[in-house]
C-alpha cells in the first residue's frame, strides 16, 4: 500500500516541479523580452510584405519610404517623438533617399497639431487607410522601398539600440 502512496507523492511532486520550472521560465522570458510598449492591436506587416494601401504615395518617388503610425496623446508615440525629430534631422533637406511620412490613427488636424508642438515635420501628414485602423498598433515606423515592399518594421517605443538599427537602415549612419 505504502508503494502506491509513494507513486502518488513522486507523481504530484514532480508535476508540481514542473509547473514551477515552467512558470520560472516563463517570469524569466517576460523579463528578458518585454513586449514593446506601444498601444497594442492585433496586426503588424511583415517584410517583403506589398503595401496594398489607400496612402497617396509614390513609393517610387524615393528609395525608402518610412511610414510613422502615430496617435496624438499616445504615451509611447509622445516619448518618441525625440527620436522622430531627430532622425528627421539627421535625413536633412533631401528627401529623395528617405521620405517620412506620418499616418494618423485619429483625426488628421489633431495629429498635424500634435506633431507640431512636438516640433516633428514629417515630408507630409496622412490618414490612416481604414483598412489599417485598430489593426495596427502605435507607434509604429514601416519602411517602404522604391517597389512598396516593406523592407523593415519596428514597433513601439524603441530602446536606444533599435533607434540606432533604424537610423543605420534608412541613413546609413
Amino acid at each position: 500500500m505504502s508503494t502506491v502512496t509513494d507513486k502518488i507523492t513522486n507523481s504530484v511532486i514532480a508535476i508540481m516541479m514542473v509547473a514551477v520550472t515552467g512558470s520560472s521560465v516563463a517570469t524569466a522570458w517576460r523579463f528578458y523580452n518585454p513586449p514593446p510598449k506601444m498601444i497594442p492591436q492585433a496586426q503588424t506587416f511583415a517584410i517583403g510584405d506589398k503595401l496594398d494601401t489607400t496612402l497617396p504615395v509614390k513609393f517610387s518617388e524615393a528609395e525608402q519610404t518610412l511610414l510613422m503610425l502615430v496617435q496624438a496623446g499616445c504615451q509611447y508615440c509622445t516619448a518618441s517623438m525625440p527620436f522622430y525629430k531627430d532622425l528627421i534631422k539627421a535625413r536633412g533637406s533631401s528627401p529623395g533617399h528617405v521620405r517620412i511620412v506620418a499616418s494618423a490613427t485619429t483625426n488628421l488636424d489633431a495629429t498635424t497639431s500634435y506633431l507640431a508642438v512636438h516640433g516633428v515635420e514629417p515630408d507630409a501628414i496622412l490618414p490612416m487607410p481604414s483598412a489599417w485602423l485598430g489593426r495596427v498598433g502605435t507607434p509604429t515606423l514601416v519602411s517602404v522601398d522604391k517597389a512598396g515592399e516593406v523592407s523593415g518594421v519596428w514597433l513601439g517605443q524603441l530602446q536606444a539600440d533599435q533607434e540606432t538599427t533604424v537610423k543605420r537602415t534608412l541613413l546609413g549612419s
